[in-house]
């Protein structure tokens, strides 16, 4: 739950979708680009042996295949700095509330695949709301991870979600 992670990380309180049933609505059909900004990454979870991670970011939104940032060897922090946008054609208000925008990160072996450090995922509806620039702004959001064993927050993630009605 998008709120619960955010809540779990210091910054504002506030509740962010609680004013957004009119915005929302007053959202047009047509065709929407999603542009994600993956910044940085802090505090990751470690999944070598060594404490540390191979880190890669997936970006995938709706039933688009995911976007793939370069991978990091063995760190638990790294700046990315990499720009994903994606297309969504044709997106009515529902479409974009079942449009769930998911940034994973993953940690990257060579002989294995690779394993989930964690992932923050909203609706791109949610994002459009947000305020009147229609964007997650350079925020720092949870990665969670709800596998066995990696319960809970596996590091932090500092990115920018815009979500833009093409005309």
């Amino acid at each position: 739950d998008v709120l619960r992670v955010l809540n779990e990380y210091p910054g504002p309180q506030e509740d962010p979708g609680s004013d957004c049933a009119g915005i929302v609505s007053a959202l047009g059909d047509g065709t929407h680009v999603v542009k994600v900004h993956v910044i940085q990454a802090r505090e990751l979870h470690g999944e070598n042996f060594d404490g540390t991670s191979d880190p890669v970011v997936h970006v995938t939104v709706g039933d688009h295949e995911p976007l793939v940032s370069k991978a990091f060897a063995g760190v638990t922090s790294a700046v990315c700095d990499e720009k994903f946008y994606l297309t969504l054609a044709d997106a009515s208000l529902d479409g974009l509330q079942r449009a769930l925008i998911t940034v994973e990160v993953l940690d990257e072996n060579t002989f294995m695949s690779a394993q989930a450090i964690g992932r923050f995922t909203t609706d791109a509806a949610w994002v459009y709301a947000l305020n009147e620039r229609h964007e997650l702004y350079r925020e720092w959001v949870g990665l969670v991870d709800n596998t066995e064993g990696d319960e809970g927050i596996q590091g932090y993630l500092q990115l920018s979600i815009s979500v833009l009605h093409e005309a």
